[in-house]
């Protein structure tokens, strides 16, 4: 299968049940975002182009279901991956944990403050009747999208180290027999 094909079937899937499981928790709903969470590990871990086109599907398939103006989370994630992938090619030049950590908590405010400004600019032009304000409920919704948002990468972290270190040690073993 073409890459290209499954990064767009991949970010359709994860935003569809982004949509239609996650959303049916409170706590889910308001503070995680795997289409956020996979385009960050996508620009960090595979390569920037994987990560765009991730972005751009899932992005257009979280607009159909958005109540904001069509559009506003498809740029709001393509903004963030191009920001990440600034921030990670330019800047942070080892790949740990901790810069892991650091790139996603960057691409969580980014990508919330991106949401906010669009939002209130469309209302501000009498585009739109919804507006996003900036108070300690949006704060604590961050920090709480940070927290559970590098709860995830951890897990993920660790998850493909110990597959990575099965995966090697079976074939150190398998090769010396």
């Amino acid at each position: 299968m073409n890459k290209k094909v499954f990064w767009i079937l991949a970010s359709t899937l994860i935003a569809i049940w982004q949509i239609s499981f996650l959303y049916q928790f409170n706590y889910f709903r308001e503070h995680l975002n795997l289409v956020l969470v996979f385009a960050i590990l996508l620009v960090v871990i595979s390569s920037f182009k994987n990560g765009l086109i991730f972005a751009l599907f899932a992005g257009l398939v979280l607009d159909l279901y958005s109540p904001f103006n069509f559009g506003i989370l498809t740029v709001a994630l393509l903004t963030t991956t191009f920001g990440i992938n600034i921030l990670f090619r330019k800047l942070i030049t080892q790949k740990s944990i901790y810069s892991l950590l650091i790139v996603i908590i960057v691409g969580t405010i980014v990508y919330n403050f991106i949401i906010l400004s669009l939002v209130n600019v469309f209302y501000w032009l009498d585009w739109s009747f919804l507006t996003i304000a900036f108070s300690t409920h949006f704060l604590y919704q961050i920090l709480g999208q940070i927290l559970l948002h590098s709860l995830v990468i951890v897990v993920f972290w660790i998850s493909i180290k110990s597959v990575k270190k099965q995966i090697k040690s079976k074939f150190l073993f398998s090769s010396n027999s």
